[in-house]
């Protein structure tokens, strides 16, 4: 099938050039040719646009009816594929501005932290990081984080208030019901006889909402697979923790088929090298410095 002569028609509809979009390898040089071409059709419909933005950003830019489609907030679309394209690095800074007065405020605030918005991380990047984290929202999982010895004590001289493990505090942590799945599993381990290990405890962790735990939960875990499932998630704070784990070198980025061996360094093929590419200014900046420093540690 000629792919390229509905593209190089300026009457193909919109629906026509849905349809064609699916149709589009998306592996090898002639299927981002395609993908630029279709980008750059004044009749891609925005849903396509949305899409192509994953993709190839500067195409789309290129449209003659971009600037129309920003005017209009035609291009703006749902939380979950916006925070999506937010994980690109070369997104326009038109886009970005214009997802400023995007009406979520998760979206806003990931665009604030976008290398193409905000600039690369500048200095002292530890110094920097650390004072970002202390930052992040907390809450009273990091008791049982620091009573098993995941939470770094470096990073406790930016927090506003110290997490401190006494036995009280884990009375309290249990008590305040913030995490019913301590509970479930203390009846199961009731049952069985088998308490749940430390590492099923962080995987969990990895997995649920938030921002500071799922982060040490991720930059400690030794699981592969965890590393792997998460680290093209929309939530940025679960690939820095990702890119802070010294397994994300050695873990393929599913979206290369050769699989690594344990001498790999610097592959892209990781998902380490995935990652410095990412577009929030933080996981790149830790990416780029474990790739260039393969020593380098922040805990």
């Amino acid at each position: 099938m000629n792919l390229w002569g509905p593209l190089h028609n300026l009457s193909t509809s919109g629906d026509a050039l849905a349809q064609l979009y699916y149709e589009i390898p998306r592996r090898g040089a002639q299927g981002a040719s395609l993908l630029e071409a279709l980008a750059r059709h004044p009749n891609c419909p925005p849903k396509i646009i949305r899409q192509l933005l994953l993709s190839v950003p500067q195409a789309v830019t290129e449209n003659p009816a971009w600037c129309l489609l920003m005017l209009e907030g035609g291009i703006l679309g749902a939380q979950e594929p916006v925070l999506e394209q937010l994980c690109v690095g070369s997104l326009p800074y038109s886009y970005l501005e214009l997802l400023c007065q995007h009406p979520n405020a998760q979206v806003r605030a990931q665009v604030a932290e976008h290398v193409s918005y905000a600039g690369s991380v500048s200095g002292d990047l530890d110094e920097a990081l650390l004072q970002k984290l202390g930052t992040l929202r907390r809450d009273g999982r990091l008791v049982w984080l620091a009573r098993e010895g995941f939470f770094p004590a470096r990073l406790q001289d930016y927090l506003p208030h110290p997490v401190v493990v006494s036995p009280a505090h884990c009375q309290s942590f249990r008590a305040t019901r913030l995490d019913p799945w301590v509970e479930v599993m203390d009846l199961l381990s009731a049952k069985s006889g088998q308490k749940a290990s430390s590492e099923e405890m962080l995987i969990h962790y990895a997995r649920t909402h938030g921002e500071l735990v799922p982060l040490l939960a991720l930059t400690v875990t030794p699981s592969k697979s965890v590393l792997r499932e998460l680290y093209r998630s929309v939530l940025p704070w679960k690939r820095l923790g990702i890119a802070l784990n010294p397994q994300a070198r050695y873990v393929e980025n599913w979206y290369y088929t050769s699989p690594l061996d344990s001498d790999t360094e610097d592959s892209a093929r990781s998902i380490l090298g995935y990652l410095a590419n990412d577009g929030n200014r933080w996981v790149r900046a830790v990416a780029r410095q474990r790739l260039a420093d393969p020593s380098w540690r922040l805990f």
